[in-house]
């Protein structure tokens, strides 16, 4: 899990080499530096000690997916120069190369994928949308030994304080996530999306490019947020809910269901069913 709290930044790391990142009376950073665990009990120690450490020797991850969103996490780890033995996971597609973009090895069997958590690195982000899909590649990949591990963009902007972001999530360019926001494990945010203050967002959520989820909202688990839809404040989403492009939801939704329009109305009950 990644957060912060207080006025204790730290300037220049890089938010997908934090392992964790958690503040009692004083904060403390723990960070897998040259595959050692390194605690930082204080920014000066911090600053002093950082340049000894090559902090791209934590780089070596595999993602599973080739097309479609696997290559927008591969732009996070661009922009964060985190690109060393990159590998991707693809067993389905039967029109995929050997290489992503000539450049990146793509697995094609749990044999390989268990060999690559067991000898170079356990760590895999999950490079597929929809949040069922999600939710499944997590528990087949934890139980070969992966490790789930979150992707951010440096272009992401969030608050000091009192921001909590689970594991495994993916958080593209542009994002801005303000103070008092706790998201789960899994989620996806994508482009220039904003989540506004003390908003509680579950796990395996998906917020398409432009949406937008004002203060003091909650999301459930498993919900996908259309492209440049509107959550009002205060307003509380059930699981399992499909919010359609566009919409503006003025008042709360139950568990299950499809909703649309200017304002927002149930289309369909039952909708993952």
């Amino acid at each position: 899990m990644y957060g912060r709290k207080g006025g204790a930044y730290l300037p220049h790391i890089l938010t997908s080499h934090v392992l964790r990142f958690q503040f009692l009376n004083e904060w403390q950073a723990d960070y897998l530096v040259n595959n050692q665990l390194v605690v930082y009990h204080s920014v000066e120690m911090m600053n002093h000690q950082r340049s000894n450490y090559c902090f791209l020797s934590r780089s070596i991850m595999l993602i599973i997916g080739a097309k479609g969103f696997a290559k927008d996490i591969l732009e996070i780890l661009q922009q964060n120069d985190e690109l060393n033995q990159l590998v991707f996971y693809d067993d389905l597609s039967s029109d995929v190369e050997a290489e992503l973009f000539g450049e990146f090895p793509i697995l094609k069997s749990m044999e390989e994928a268990e060999q690559y958590f067991l000898n170079v690195d356990a760590r895999f982000s999950i490079g597929i949308g929809n949040p069922n899909l999600r939710a499944e590649m997590y528990h087949k990949f934890t139980a070969l030994g992966g490790l789930f591990h979150a992707t951010i963009s440096p272009k992401t902007e969030i608050g000091h304080y009192g921001v909590s972001i689970g594991k495994g999530c993916n958080i593209l360019s542009g994002v801005k996530i303000s103070n008092s926001v706790e998201i789960g494990m899994g989620t996806m945010i994508y482009y220039n999306s904003i989540i506004n203050h003390d908003v509680v967002i579950g796990d395996f959520v998906e917020i398409s490019p432009g949406a937008m989820v004002l203060g003091n909202c909650k999301i459930g688990s498993f919900t996908h947020i259309g492209s440049g839809a509107i959550i009002l404040p205060g307003v509380i989403i059930g699981d399992y809910v499909k919010i359609a492009a566009g919409a503006v939801v003025t008042h709360n939704m139950p568990d299950n269901v499809m909703t649309a329009g200017v304002p927002a109305i149930i289309k369909k009950i039952n909708y993952y069913n």
